[in-house]
């Protein structure tokens, strides 16, 4: 797979001056490396990657930093809000913001203030039971079963329905729900 060397704002001159040909132009994702092999096409400089899932790691960075910034906007705007939805785990979080991007009928490429704008004015609107669990839907297994040691109180069930809760009101089904499958694996693994 090719990757233009435009879309990623790095240049082989940069890479070099950086650290050579294990530089890696974001530190938070370890998915990235790029080759040091080069093809000119044109006038356009082209990285190879070697692997498609490390090119998947690139968009997937990319749309990170989008909310990032949107995330940023938000805390400026209303901290309370942005502290209900860091308890949410990334996941549901990202499905929530483009749920609410599409139904404030924002376009693709809208300015993320705006974005966070309407986050802040649409939050408040969902269901007062779905917002109080963001934080249990959030938890792994092993997390719950040690909050259930401590309050001695059965949680499994209660975090399986408020998924079921979340993705009815974001529109999503069970298979695409990484949490969710990660959740019953790690049950089915401690039986």
């Amino acid at each position: 797979m090719l990757l233009d060397t435009r879309l990623s704002g790095i240049s082989e001159s940069s890479c070099n001056k950086k650290a050579g040909k294990n530089y890696r132009p974001f530190p938070n994702f370890y998915g990235i490396i790029f080759s040091p092999q080069k093809q000119h096409q044109g006038d356009t400089d082209v990285f190879i990657i070697p692997q498609v899932s490390e090119c998947q790691w690139f968009f997937l960075a990319k749309e990170n930093m989008n909310y990032e910034k949107i995330e940023q906007y938000i805390y400026k705007n209303d901290v309370s809000t942005y502290d209900i939805l860091d308890a949410l785990h990334p996941t549901y979080r990202y499905k929530l913001y483009e749920k609410i991007k599409e139904n404030s009928r924002l376009n693709g490429d809208c300015n993320p203030e705006i974005w966070a704008d309407a986050m802040v004015r649409m939050l408040p609107r969902l269901r007062k039971e779905i917002v109080e669990s963001f934080e249990l839907v959030s938890y792994s297994y092993l997390k719950l079963l040690e909050i259930q040691r401590i309050t001695k109180s059965r949680l499994t069930r209660k975090a399986n329905r408020a998924r079921t809760n979340l993705r009815k009101a974001l529109g999503f089904l069970i298979d695409e729900d990484d949490v969710q499958q990660r959740f019953d694996n790690d049950q089915k693994k401690s039986l």
